[in-house]
Protein backbone atom coordinates (compact mmCIF):
# COMPACT_ATOMS: atom_id res chain seq x y z
CA UNK A 1 0.00 0.00 0.00
CA UNK A 2 1.36 3.48 -1.00
CA UNK A 3 1.16 6.04 1.01
CA UNK A 4 2.32 9.81 1.24
CA UNK A 5 5.40 11.04 3.31
CA UNK A 6 5.23 13.66 5.28
CA UNK A 7 6.16 17.20 3.50
CA UNK A 8 6.10 15.56 0.28
CA UNK A 9 4.35 15.06 -2.81
CA UNK A 10 5.61 11.43 -3.17
CA UNK A 11 4.03 7.89 -2.29
CA UNK A 12 6.57 5.90 -0.28
CA UNK A 13 6.23 1.74 -0.16
CA UNK A 14 7.36 -0.05 2.64
CA UNK A 15 6.44 -3.42 1.77
CA UNK A 16 6.59 -6.55 3.74
CA UNK A 17 10.13 -6.84 4.65
CA UNK A 18 10.42 -5.58 8.06
CA UNK A 19 7.85 -8.15 9.54
CA UNK A 20 9.96 -11.47 7.49
CA UNK A 21 13.05 -10.09 8.95
CA UNK A 22 11.70 -9.91 12.42
CA UNK A 23 10.41 -13.80 12.22
CA UNK A 24 13.90 -14.72 10.77
CA UNK A 25 15.39 -13.30 14.12
CA UNK A 26 12.85 -15.04 16.32
CA UNK A 27 13.26 -18.28 14.75
CA UNK A 28 16.71 -18.31 15.59
CA UNK A 29 16.83 -17.31 18.85
CA UNK A 30 14.64 -20.47 19.41
CA UNK A 31 17.09 -22.45 17.53
CA UNK A 32 19.71 -21.65 19.86
CA UNK A 33 17.85 -21.92 22.54
CA UNK A 34 16.53 -25.62 21.48
CA UNK A 35 19.99 -26.76 20.50
CA UNK A 36 21.61 -25.68 24.02
CA UNK A 37 18.77 -27.34 26.39
CA UNK A 38 19.60 -30.50 23.55
CA UNK A 39 23.56 -30.31 24.54
CA UNK A 40 22.80 -30.09 27.92
CA UNK A 41 20.35 -32.57 27.95
CA UNK A 42 22.73 -34.84 26.43
CA UNK A 43 25.37 -34.58 28.43
CA UNK A 44 23.38 -34.57 31.47
CA UNK A 45 22.03 -37.50 30.60
CA UNK A 46 25.01 -39.14 29.92
CA UNK A 47 26.12 -39.15 33.78
CA UNK A 48 23.31 -41.08 34.44
CA UNK A 49 22.50 -43.83 31.52
CA UNK A 50 23.32 -47.21 32.35
CA UNK A 51 24.47 -49.98 29.80
CA UNK A 52 23.57 -53.81 30.27
CA UNK A 53 23.43 -57.03 27.88
CA UNK A 54 19.47 -55.69 26.77
CA UNK A 55 20.48 -52.13 25.94
CA UNK A 56 20.57 -49.41 28.34
CA UNK A 57 18.33 -47.42 30.64
CA UNK A 58 18.43 -43.91 32.50
CA UNK A 59 18.79 -44.28 36.59
CA UNK A 60 18.17 -40.77 38.02
CA UNK A 61 18.76 -40.52 41.63
CA UNK A 62 15.88 -38.14 42.70
CA UNK A 63 13.31 -40.65 40.67
CA UNK A 64 14.62 -43.69 42.64
CA UNK A 65 15.47 -41.85 46.56
CA UNK A 66 18.95 -42.54 46.08
CA UNK A 67 21.32 -39.79 47.25
CA UNK A 68 24.12 -39.03 44.00
CA UNK A 69 27.65 -40.63 44.62
CA UNK A 70 30.47 -39.84 43.01
CA UNK A 71 31.96 -42.49 41.24
CA UNK A 72 34.72 -44.86 43.53
CA UNK A 73 36.84 -45.15 40.18
CA UNK A 74 37.17 -41.45 39.49
CA UNK A 75 38.64 -40.30 43.30
CA UNK A 76 38.09 -37.12 44.30
CA UNK A 77 41.48 -34.63 45.37
CA UNK A 78 41.48 -31.22 46.96
CA UNK A 79 45.16 -29.94 47.02
CA UNK A 80 44.80 -27.80 49.97
CA UNK A 81 48.87 -27.44 49.98
CA UNK A 82 49.00 -29.26 53.08
CA UNK A 83 51.03 -32.08 51.96
CA UNK A 84 53.50 -29.86 50.76
CA UNK A 85 53.34 -28.01 54.06
CA UNK A 86 54.02 -31.53 55.69
CA UNK A 87 56.76 -32.17 53.46
CA UNK A 88 58.77 -29.17 54.54
CA UNK A 89 58.54 -29.72 57.70
CA UNK A 90 60.09 -32.93 58.05
CA UNK A 91 63.25 -33.93 59.06
CA UNK A 92 66.20 -33.74 56.75
CA UNK A 93 67.35 -36.75 58.17
CA UNK A 94 64.26 -38.65 57.36
CA UNK A 95 63.86 -36.96 54.09
CA UNK A 96 67.64 -38.58 53.31
CA UNK A 97 65.83 -41.89 54.06
CA UNK A 98 63.18 -41.95 51.76
CA UNK A 99 65.28 -41.04 48.61
CA UNK A 100 68.08 -43.81 49.57
CA UNK A 101 68.30 -45.51 46.36
CA UNK A 102 68.18 -49.58 46.55
CA UNK A 103 70.74 -51.72 46.76
CA UNK A 104 72.61 -51.98 43.22
CA UNK A 105 72.83 -55.82 41.91
CA UNK A 106 76.33 -57.18 42.89
CA UNK A 107 79.19 -56.75 40.20
CA UNK A 108 80.59 -59.46 37.94
CA UNK A 109 83.69 -60.28 39.83
CA UNK A 110 85.66 -61.68 37.02
CA UNK A 111 85.44 -62.28 33.20
CA UNK A 112 87.08 -64.69 30.94
CA UNK A 113 89.04 -63.41 28.31
CA UNK A 114 91.00 -64.86 25.40
CA UNK A 115 94.69 -64.39 25.47
CA UNK A 116 94.89 -65.62 22.18
CA UNK A 117 93.25 -62.64 21.03
CA UNK A 118 94.55 -60.12 23.22
CA UNK A 119 97.22 -58.56 20.57
CA UNK A 120 94.30 -57.05 18.86
CA UNK A 121 93.21 -53.56 19.52
CA UNK A 122 90.13 -54.28 18.35
CA UNK A 123 89.18 -57.04 20.81
CA UNK A 124 90.96 -55.51 23.88
CA UNK A 125 88.22 -52.48 23.28
CA UNK A 126 85.40 -54.83 23.06
CA UNK A 127 86.34 -56.95 25.94
CA UNK A 128 86.81 -53.61 27.97
CA UNK A 129 83.68 -52.25 26.82
CA UNK A 130 81.84 -55.62 28.05
CA UNK A 131 83.50 -55.78 31.31
CA UNK A 132 82.76 -51.99 31.88
CA UNK A 133 79.21 -52.75 31.15
CA UNK A 134 79.13 -55.51 33.00
CA UNK A 135 80.29 -54.00 36.34
CA UNK A 136 83.30 -56.15 36.33
CA UNK A 137 87.22 -54.84 37.25
CA UNK A 138 88.97 -58.44 36.92
CA UNK A 139 89.64 -60.28 33.94
CA UNK A 140 91.08 -63.79 33.63
CA UNK A 141 93.33 -65.25 31.46
CA UNK A 142 94.32 -69.01 30.53
CA UNK A 143 98.15 -68.52 29.74
CA UNK A 144 99.02 -72.49 30.59
CA UNK A 145 96.11 -74.61 28.59
CA UNK A 146 95.71 -78.30 29.35
CA UNK A 147 97.17 -79.09 26.40
CA UNK A 148 100.72 -77.75 27.80
CA UNK A 149 100.45 -74.45 25.63
CA UNK A 150 102.35 -71.68 27.12
CA UNK A 151 100.84 -68.62 25.83
CA UNK A 152 102.95 -65.89 27.92
CA UNK A 153 106.72 -65.03 27.05
CA UNK A 154 108.48 -67.07 29.53
CA UNK A 155 112.17 -67.36 30.69
CA UNK A 156 111.53 -70.61 31.83
CA UNK A 157 114.26 -73.14 31.16
CA UNK A 158 111.90 -76.00 31.33
CA UNK A 159 109.13 -74.72 28.64
CA UNK A 160 112.24 -73.83 26.17
CA UNK A 161 113.89 -77.45 26.66
CA UNK A 162 110.11 -78.76 26.20
CA UNK A 163 108.91 -76.65 23.70
CA UNK A 164 105.93 -75.45 25.95
CA UNK A 165 106.35 -71.87 25.21
CA UNK A 166 104.36 -71.12 22.44
CA UNK A 167 103.31 -67.13 23.34
CA UNK A 168 100.55 -65.29 21.35
CA UNK A 169 101.21 -62.27 19.66
CA UNK A 170 100.98 -58.90 21.17
CA UNK A 171 100.21 -60.59 24.54
CA UNK A 172 102.70 -57.89 26.91
CA UNK A 173 101.34 -55.13 25.31
CA UNK A 174 97.83 -56.08 25.33
CA UNK A 175 97.89 -56.77 29.11
CA UNK A 176 100.07 -53.85 29.84
CA UNK A 177 97.30 -51.45 27.95
CA UNK A 178 94.45 -53.58 30.22
CA UNK A 179 96.19 -52.87 33.53
CA UNK A 180 96.86 -49.26 31.99
CA UNK A 181 92.97 -49.24 31.74
CA UNK A 182 92.73 -50.28 35.76
CA UNK A 183 91.45 -53.98 35.10
CA UNK A 184 92.99 -56.75 37.56
CA UNK A 185 94.58 -60.02 35.83
CA UNK A 186 94.28 -63.06 37.02
CA UNK A 187 96.11 -66.11 35.51
CA UNK A 188 94.76 -69.46 34.99
CA UNK A 189 96.85 -72.45 34.72
CA UNK A 190 96.52 -75.96 34.22
CA UNK A 191 98.92 -77.55 37.05
CA UNK A 192 99.38 -81.22 35.94
CA UNK A 193 96.98 -81.53 32.88
CA UNK A 194 99.78 -81.20 30.17
CA UNK A 195 99.80 -82.78 27.21
CA UNK A 196 103.74 -81.38 26.29
CA UNK A 197 106.05 -81.88 28.81
CA UNK A 198 105.20 -85.13 30.47
CA UNK A 199 105.87 -86.16 26.48
CA UNK A 200 109.19 -84.48 26.64
CA UNK A 201 110.74 -85.03 29.65
CA UNK A 202 108.70 -88.49 30.34
CA UNK A 203 110.44 -88.67 34.26
CA UNK A 204 108.17 -86.29 35.15
CA UNK A 205 104.86 -87.78 33.81
CA UNK A 206 102.26 -90.21 35.56
CA UNK A 207 103.73 -93.46 33.91
CA UNK A 208 102.29 -97.25 33.57
CA UNK A 209 103.66 -100.60 34.43
CA UNK A 210 104.72 -100.85 31.62
CA UNK A 211 107.35 -97.39 31.65
CA UNK A 212 104.39 -95.91 28.95
CA UNK A 213 103.03 -92.29 30.14
CA UNK A 214 99.38 -92.52 31.03
CA UNK A 215 97.06 -90.44 29.80
CA UNK A 216 93.10 -89.64 30.40
CA UNK A 217 89.98 -90.16 27.96
CA UNK A 218 90.44 -86.73 26.14
CA UNK A 219 94.85 -88.93 25.23
CA UNK A 220 96.07 -85.67 27.25
CA UNK A 221 99.08 -86.76 29.74
CA UNK A 222 99.55 -85.22 33.22
CA UNK A 223 102.80 -84.38 35.44
CA UNK A 224 103.37 -86.30 38.63
CA UNK A 225 102.71 -83.53 41.46
CA UNK A 226 105.12 -85.62 43.40
CA UNK A 227 108.29 -84.64 40.72
CA UNK A 228 110.24 -81.83 42.14
CA UNK A 229 110.28 -80.42 38.35
CA UNK A 230 106.46 -80.05 38.51
CA UNK A 231 106.71 -77.45 41.14
CA UNK A 232 109.91 -76.34 39.39
CA UNK A 233 108.10 -75.54 36.29
CA UNK A 234 105.14 -73.79 37.24
CA UNK A 235 106.60 -71.93 39.86
CA UNK A 236 108.95 -70.75 36.82
CA UNK A 237 105.70 -69.61 35.03
CA UNK A 238 104.32 -67.57 38.25
CA UNK A 239 107.21 -65.47 38.17
CA UNK A 240 106.46 -64.95 34.53
CA UNK A 241 102.49 -64.23 35.07
CA UNK A 242 104.21 -61.43 37.61
CA UNK A 243 106.43 -60.02 35.85
CA UNK A 244 103.90 -59.39 32.94
CA UNK A 245 101.77 -57.79 35.56
CA UNK A 246 99.16 -60.42 37.11
CA UNK A 247 97.55 -59.87 40.53
CA UNK A 248 96.68 -63.43 40.85
CA UNK A 249 96.15 -67.10 39.86
CA UNK A 250 94.48 -69.20 39.52
CA UNK A 251 95.65 -73.16 40.07
CA UNK A 252 93.28 -75.60 37.98
CA UNK A 253 94.04 -79.04 37.77
CA UNK A 254 96.18 -79.51 40.64
CA UNK A 255 96.82 -83.16 41.54
CA UNK A 256 96.24 -86.42 40.37
CA UNK A 257 93.49 -87.15 37.81
CA UNK A 258 89.75 -87.91 38.35
CA UNK A 259 88.94 -89.38 36.06
CA UNK A 260 90.26 -92.68 33.25
CA UNK A 261 91.69 -95.54 34.07
CA UNK A 262 93.49 -94.13 36.58
CA UNK A 263 94.12 -98.03 38.01
CA UNK A 264 97.11 -98.55 35.49
CA UNK A 265 99.09 -95.27 36.76
CA UNK A 266 101.78 -97.06 39.29
CA UNK A 267 103.48 -93.40 39.91
CA UNK A 268 102.48 -92.33 43.20
CA UNK A 269 100.45 -95.68 43.95
CA UNK A 270 100.73 -96.09 47.24
CA UNK A 271 102.20 -92.90 48.37
CA UNK A 272 99.88 -90.35 50.23
CA UNK A 273 98.27 -88.27 47.78
CA UNK A 274 96.67 -85.38 49.70
CA UNK A 275 99.62 -84.86 51.32
CA UNK A 276 101.96 -84.37 47.69
CA UNK A 277 98.89 -82.18 46.74
CA UNK A 278 99.28 -80.17 49.52
CA UNK A 279 102.76 -79.90 49.46
CA UNK A 280 103.01 -78.90 45.44
CA UNK A 281 100.68 -76.24 46.46
CA UNK A 282 103.06 -74.96 49.34
CA UNK A 283 105.90 -74.57 47.12
CA UNK A 284 103.76 -72.71 43.86
CA UNK A 285 102.22 -70.06 46.92
CA UNK A 286 106.02 -69.71 47.54
CA UNK A 287 106.52 -68.85 43.99
CA UNK A 288 103.61 -66.88 43.58
CA UNK A 289 105.39 -63.77 45.44
CA UNK A 290 102.82 -60.97 45.86
CA UNK A 291 100.06 -62.53 43.43
CA UNK A 292 96.45 -64.00 44.97
CA UNK A 293 96.47 -68.19 44.72
CA UNK A 294 93.09 -69.49 44.22
CA UNK A 295 92.86 -73.48 44.18
CA UNK A 296 90.33 -74.95 41.19
CA UNK A 297 88.15 -77.93 43.63
CA UNK A 298 87.26 -80.79 42.06
CA UNK A 299 83.79 -81.40 42.24
CA UNK A 300 83.98 -84.77 45.11
CA UNK A 301 86.39 -82.49 47.34
CA UNK A 302 83.93 -79.33 46.90
CA UNK A 303 81.27 -81.86 48.04
CA UNK A 304 82.79 -84.73 50.10
CA UNK A 305 85.53 -82.10 51.49
CA UNK A 306 88.38 -84.79 50.54
CA UNK A 307 89.10 -86.68 47.30
CA UNK A 308 91.50 -89.54 47.97
CA UNK A 309 91.53 -89.83 44.12
CA UNK A 310 92.90 -86.33 43.20
CA UNK A 311 94.48 -85.81 46.54
CA UNK A 312 92.60 -82.30 47.34
CA UNK A 313 91.58 -81.89 50.65
CA UNK A 314 90.18 -78.70 50.99
CA UNK A 315 90.70 -78.05 54.74
CA UNK A 316 94.61 -78.91 53.98
CA UNK A 317 94.83 -76.89 51.04
CA UNK A 318 93.05 -73.74 52.74
CA UNK A 319 96.34 -72.95 54.81
CA UNK A 320 98.40 -72.29 51.31
CA UNK A 321 96.27 -70.35 49.60
CA UNK A 322 93.92 -67.05 49.26
CA UNK A 323 90.39 -68.87 47.52
CA UNK A 324 89.09 -72.45 46.61
CA UNK A 325 87.50 -72.11 43.87
CA UNK A 326 84.32 -74.41 42.96
CA UNK A 327 81.71 -75.00 40.31
CA UNK A 328 77.95 -73.93 41.82
CA UNK A 329 74.49 -73.50 40.65
CA UNK A 330 74.39 -70.17 43.41
CA UNK A 331 75.62 -69.41 46.89
CA UNK A 332 72.81 -71.42 48.35
CA UNK A 333 73.52 -74.81 47.10
CA UNK A 334 73.95 -77.38 49.97
CA UNK A 335 77.62 -78.15 49.60
CA UNK A 336 78.37 -74.44 49.35
CA UNK A 337 76.92 -73.74 52.53
CA UNK A 338 78.76 -76.66 53.66
CA UNK A 339 81.77 -75.65 52.14
CA UNK A 340 81.85 -72.09 53.40
CA UNK A 341 81.00 -73.19 57.16
CA UNK A 342 84.22 -75.72 57.02
CA UNK A 343 86.74 -74.01 55.43
CA UNK A 344 86.06 -70.01 55.94
CA UNK A 345 85.76 -71.38 60.13
CA UNK A 346 89.33 -70.01 61.63
CA UNK A 347 90.97 -69.55 58.30
CA UNK A 348 91.69 -66.66 55.99
CA UNK A 349 90.73 -68.54 53.13
CA UNK A 350 87.33 -67.67 51.46
CA UNK A 351 85.45 -70.02 49.10
CA UNK A 352 84.84 -68.26 45.66
CA UNK A 353 81.80 -69.61 43.13
CA UNK A 354 82.56 -70.48 39.61
CA UNK A 355 78.76 -69.48 38.38
CA UNK A 356 77.06 -70.10 35.03
CA UNK A 357 76.30 -66.76 32.81
CA UNK A 358 72.99 -64.67 34.11
CA UNK A 359 73.63 -66.31 37.65
CA UNK A 360 72.71 -64.34 40.54
CA UNK A 361 75.54 -62.87 42.43
CA UNK A 362 76.03 -62.90 46.20
CA UNK A 363 77.48 -60.01 47.23
CA UNK A 364 80.76 -60.20 49.31
CA UNK A 365 81.91 -63.32 47.20
CA UNK A 366 84.44 -63.66 44.46
CA UNK A 367 82.51 -65.20 41.13
CA UNK A 368 83.59 -66.35 38.26
CA UNK A 369 81.71 -66.29 35.33
CA UNK A 370 81.36 -69.04 32.41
Amino acid sequence: MARKGINSTHSVYYGRGRKKGRRLLILLLVLLITAGVLAGGYFYLQEHIVYTADGFYFDFPFLSGKEPTTPEDVPLVVDDGSEKEEEGNKDPEDKDEEETPPESAPTVTAMEGDLSRIGDANYRSQLMNQAWNAGCGALVFTVKEEGGRVGIPTDSAIAQQAGSAQPYDGVAEGLTELKEAGFSLTARLSVCRDNIVPRALRDNALRTQSGAVWMDYDNITWLAPSSPQTGEYIGQLLTSCQSLGFDGVILSDLGYPPRGKTDLIVTDKDADKQALTTQLLQQLQQAAGEMTVTVALGDTAAQSLTDAMTGQNPMQLREYCDALLVNAQSETDAFVQNLITQVEDGSSCRIALALPEGSALPQGRSCYLG
